[in-house]
């Protein structure tokens, strides 16, 4: 396979002013957690991601379905973003590109490490006459693909688990923060059969008489676009092997971490999701099956260990504990979820959102997944009982239950041997890993 060549690098900004969606904003939003993609599309087995928001980027939401948002690629958030277009006439300083026919913008495959060649999927389609600034010029098989900056005129999917509406204050500082930016160079949008006229000077009653301007035709060369290839197969194999290499990674984690033996539905969730999106690869079906296998088995005997700790602390606990852990137990009633906090391994802010787990004091098992805010110091609670007060959701997606805290409180009580966190399972040392 033939690979792509840098030819050309400059700073770019783009501008698609005719192009520019007409499609009226529902809000402005405010990005929730760390590293959170925007994809193509709001179906993940469809899409692919082709960037990241962190939290408190503001965000202008177009649409809302099915758990997910729209957003238009506008603002501070999407100013250091990216996309492909192919065709259009590029300047003689190769700087900018002027696109002489509607041409699709393609967002960069962030599962392909953002490669030219396998990026696919449409996010905008530009009108011609539309004037980009170029920030790379790429060849492959002999045909240019320019790598321009992001217009504000695409459009991307966020799920909505991680935007909230922004407060006006916040709407405020994200405007001030572009406006203090460099300003970008503003790019034109032009008629494809445009013909430049050589500047004439304007001459006043007394002046000499002046010959006729010339005109100074601009030929346009003709530019046909190519798609690049959809990716192969055998790409599809490379790509999804990579997925489960990171999750039998994370998955090492988790049983590396007896602390985190709440996490096993967690862990389970994501080896579901891989294999319903495995398609035809009988290999990994198989691997992925064996593993939900061994995480069954685990959750039971956790589940049994659970319950032989509950009755030995129902026999031994001394009188004070019983009291410590009866008056606690009480003050769920007070609360929406209540355990304790414990940073996720699973959902670590890496591949997955930032989560925070919530276990049962008795059983040790996850009671649902705190959603980060930056309203609430989180560090000094860990390890320690809270209880949350908050909206709860199903997250299909992740395929746990989420609580966004309007108020948290820690409570003084402390792990203690009467309330083991382990998942009660030997460590193993065979190579079944």
């Amino acid at each position: 396979m033939k690979e792509w060549t840098p030819l050309i690098v400059a700073m770019a900004c783009v501008a698609s002013a005719s192009a520019q969606d007409a499609t009226q904003a529902l809000y402005q939003g405010r990005i929730t957690s760390n590293n959170v993609n925007v994809r193509t599309g709001p179906v993940i087995g469809d899409s692919y991601p082709f960037g990241k928001l962190q939290s408190g980027d503001v965000v202008e939401v177009i649409e809302e379905s099915n758990g997910w948002v729209r957003v238009r690629t506008s603002g501070g958030a999407f100013a250091g973003m990216h996309a492909f277009v192919s065709g259009g006439t590029l300047s003689a300083d190769g700087t900018t590109l002027s696109l002489t026919a509607e041409t699709p913008l393609r967002a960069p495959n962030s599962s392909a490490q953002g490669a030219a060649r396998n990026s696919y999927q449409s996010i905008a389609t530009l009108p011609a006459g539309t004037t980009l600034n170029v920030v790379e010029t790429l060849e492959v098989d002999g045909l240019p693909v320019y790598k321009v900056r992001m217009p504000g005129t695409a459009t991307g999917w966020v799920n909505a688990n991680y935007v909230r509406k922004a407060a006006p204050v916040e709407v405020q500082a994200a405007a001030d923060a572009v406006k203090s930016a460099p300003a970008p160079a503003v790019a034109t949008t032009q008629s494809p059969a445009a013909v430049t006229t050589a500047a004439t000077p304007e001459l006043d009653a007394s002046g000499p008489a002046a010959a006729a301007p010339t005109e100074e035709v601009v030929v346009v060369e003709e530019v046909v676009v190519v798609e690049p290839p959809k990716p192969t197969a055998l790409d599809l194999f490379r790509e999804r092997r990579a997925k489960l290499a990171d999750l039998e990674s994370t998955w090492k984690r988790v049983r590396e971490q007896p602390d985190r033996s709440e996490e096993l539905e967690a862990i389970r969730g994501q080896y579901m999701t891989f294999l319903d999106n495995a398609g035809s690869d009988a290999g990994a079906k198989s691997t992925v099956n064996w593993r939900l296998q061994q995480i069954d088995l685990l959750m039971k005997i956790q589940q049994e260990n659970a319950n032989v700790a509950a009755t030995i602390n129902a026999l031994d606990a001394n009188a004070d504990a019983l009291a410590v852990i009866a008056k606690a137990v009480e003050s769920r009633a007070d609360f929406d979820a209540f355990g304790y906090l414990n940073q996720s391994v699973v959902y670590d802010g890496s591949s997955l959102p930032e989560l925070y787990v919530l276990a049962d004091p008795t059983t040790g098992q996850a009671i649902a997944y705190v959603v980060p805010d930056d309203c609430f110091e989180y560090d000094p609670m860990l390890g320690t009982l809270v209880g949350v007060k908050g909206d709860t959701t199903y997250d299909p997606t992740l395929r746990v239950k989420l609580i966004r805290p309007r108020t948290m409180e820690s409570l003084p009580v402390a792990r203690t041997p009467a309330t083991p966190a382990t998942d009660g399972m030997p460590v193993s040392t065979g190579s079944s890993e």
